[in-house]
């Protein structure tokens, strides 16, 4: 008997040698804790990272950190951007997967005769199915798969606005605990100058005894509100390390700057560029029209299946000491459907896609206006608030002048100082305000307002998301 064919033989050669092994990484609660915490600001990789996105590290530890710095650290430290990338890595995969041609069948012919012809009763031999896809299914599967991945680039991009937008708001609650809690400091030391003044006076017989109890109770009020503050310090502390992704001993003693908050000067914004910028960077509707595209391919793909498939069966047989060649083929026959339901589906997914998108464009326009208007009218509140710190300012200071002239006396100065404080916690409210309704409008347009954020960089090149599929030619 002859010996099995070259050509099956290295089929099973080839089906026995995978390019591919199996590494197991085991996952558990304990190893990824531990991780977690052992997390800190003096990372070398996180240096290397705020390097290599040209972030200005000239000191290691750095000094400071202000909101742009956080923001790489929370980028580079928070598990959504790690959720995000994986995606990415799963639908580049898909490309690959898109772009793979069918591989074709082997199978062994083995007969045995009744009868013995040519000095053996077998018959060995090899039947190949080589299957050939027609009509670009192929390449639709592949725009289809490209289109994927380039909506999983764009969520990278959204999870690092997303990770923008939480530290941002945690960051401003932050600052507003810490200047809260520096004016009710510096109240509270007015308000006791004041009951001091006052019982004072009423042991004089110079005040009644409801203006010092009035002045102890006003007293206790600011202590409480200043207990109250002081305690937040720490509660939006932790939330700012949970935002960042490190943990709240990490981020205790992390020297945080607040000056662009407290420099910054709410303006109104205009409105046509705010509505053309948010058009331009939303990255959820760049991820609307790649799903749209990523519907567009899957209907091509399914009315090219309308066009059934060659599958080539070329055959070799040893048989009574004679070769036998053969070839065959063999399609589909469209008898009983057309793909007409897939198709179907198919076109009302693209509709589907089609007005999702143009629901969300909508949305986008509504918020625009809706989170412009809002901050207009708390840059207005803040303007207001400006003016009565800056009446009191002057008032101050002609009671300071009264004071060297002997024309009124110490009580009046510190109520006036009372005034002046309560003011400037009026203001600080109104720029809190002002600064939650800019970083509304911030989500809203997908572009930084609030200082730097380099989030472009986070998003992998769209240049790797055109390229063609691995494995495609």
């Amino acid at each position: 008997m002859p010996r099995v064919p070259a050509i099956l033989a290295a089929a099973l050669l080839l089906s026995a040698c995978a390019t591919r092994s199996y590494e197991p990484q085991p996952l558990t609660t304990g190893d990824v804790a531990a991780t977690l915490k052992s997390r800190q600001a003096t990372d070398a990789g996180l240096r290397a990272f705020l390097e290599g996105h040209r972030y200005s590290v000239e000191r290691w530890p750095l000094p400071h950190w202000d909101l742009a710095g956080l923001t790489l650290m929370a980028v580079y430290f928070n598990p959504a951007m790690d959720v995000a990338r994986a995606n990415l890595d799963l639908q580049e995969a898909g490309k690959i997967t898109a772009g793979q041609r069918p591989n074709p069948t082997a199978a062994p012919l083995l007969e045995h005769h009744s009868e013995e012809m040519n000095g053996t009763p077998w018959s060995v031999g090899i039947a190949l199915d080589v299957p050939f896809e027609t009509a670009g299914k192929r390449e639709a599967r592949i725009d289809r798969a490209r289109a994927l991945s380039e909506e999983a680039r764009l969520a990278v991009g959204s999870a690092a606005w997303q990770v923008r937008s939480r530290l941002r708001e945690r960051f401003i609650d932050a600052f507003a605990a810490m200047r809260e809690t520096e004016l009710l400091r510096r109240e509270l030391e007015a308000r006791n100058q004041e009951v001091m003044l006052l019982e004072r006076r009423q042991a004089l017989g110079e005040a009644s005894p409801s203006e010092a109890f009035l002045a102890r109770l006003r007293q206790r009020e600011v202590r409480l509100a200043l207990d109250t503050a002081e305690g937040s310090i720490a509660t939006t502390r932790a939330a700012l390390a949970d935002a960042i992704g490190i943990p709240y001993a990490a981020a205790e003693s992390l020297p945080v700057s607040f000056d662009e908050l407290a420099e910054a000067k709410p303006a109104p914004l205009p409105a046509d560029a705010v509505e053309q910028t948010a058009q331009q960077n939303r990255l959820d509707i760049q991820e609307s029209l790649q799903r749209y595209a990523a519907t567009e391919a899957a209907l091509r793909e399914q009315i090219a299946k309308q066009f059934p498939d060659i599958v080539l069966s070329p055959g070799l047989l040893w048989d009574q000491a004679d070769w036998v060649k053969s070839v065959g083929a063999a399609v589909l026959a469209p008898l009983f459907n057309r793909n007409e339901g897939p198709i179907a589906e198919a076109e009302a997914r693209r509709k589907l896609a089609a007005a999702e998108f143009k629901s969300l464009l909508a949305s986008v326009m509504g918020q625009v206006s809706e989170t412009r208007l809002r901050h207009e009218a708390a840059v207005k509140a803040w303007i207001t608030a400006n003016g009565l710190v800056q009446g009191q300012t002057e008032r101050l200071r002609q009671i300071e002048k009264l004071i060297a002239y002997g024309e009124t006396d110490r009580l009046s100065l510190v109520q006036g100082q009372i005034e002046l404080y309560a003011a400037e916690r009026a203001r600080l409210q109104a720029r809190i305000n002002a600064l939650r309704a800019l970083g509304t409008v911030e989500d809203a347009v997908q572009y930084p307002l609030l200082g730097p954020a380099p989030l472009s960089e986070f998003v992998p090149s769209a240049a790797e998301s055109a390229a063609p599929a691995r494995g495609a030619k």
